[in-house]
């Protein structure tokens, strides 16, 4: 256990997760030696605050993605790069990453599965979930950039997780 201090333990994790971690830092920071740093920084607050992990909230996969994806956003907040872009889904990502290729397998798997959930969504709603989650912007700033009223930008996000969710879960993608 990491908590104990086993560096074997760290080291797994670091090896099962750090090349989906560092594609969804890249993704949203949009720089190479950026997303290394941030995805380091990543495994080296879950060595030194290895306590905050609650295995009873969620699984590693899910806690390690909601760090790298806060930790991403800070740092682009920091470097006051935010841009007007509105990603979409897509492998772009892959071809930039040394990975071994059972990472990239796995990494392609879940990439299609999430391309294949986001279909359902209308244009709204992915558009203002891809702005709030990969490009960091809160829900006032996306509701400028689409011209809609703050409750609607809120709701559209809402109602694409919850649809998200469903899709994934009922294709047993999670």
């Amino acid at each position: 256990m990491i908590t104990s201090g086993d560096q074997a333990a760290l080291s797994e994790l670091y090896d099962r997760y750090a090349a989906v971690v560092f594609a969804l830092v890249l993704r949203i920071l949009g720089n190479r030696q950026e997303g290394e740093e941030v995805t380091l920084d990543i495994f080296w607050e879950i060595w030194e605050k290895a306590d905050r992990y609650n295995p009873l909230k969620s699984t590693p996969r899910i806690y390690l993605m909601c760090l790298a994806r806060s930790r991403a956003i800070d740092r682009l907040r920091r470097n006051h790069s935010k841009k007007s872009v509105q990603p979409t889904l897509s492998h772009d990502v892959m071809d930039t990453r040394p990975v071994a290729p059972d990472s990239r397998l796995l990494i392609g798997e879940m990439m299609e599965q999430l391309t294949e959930a986001s279909r359902i969504l209308n244009g709204q709603q992915r558009a203002a979930l891809e702005m709030a989650y990969f490009s960091g912007l809160s829900h006032r700033e996306i509701a400028q950039a689409l011209g809609t009223p703050l409750g609607t930008v809120k709701t559209h996000i809402r109602q694409a997780i919850i649809q998200l969710r469903k899709a994934l879960r009922a294709g047993d993608h999670l």
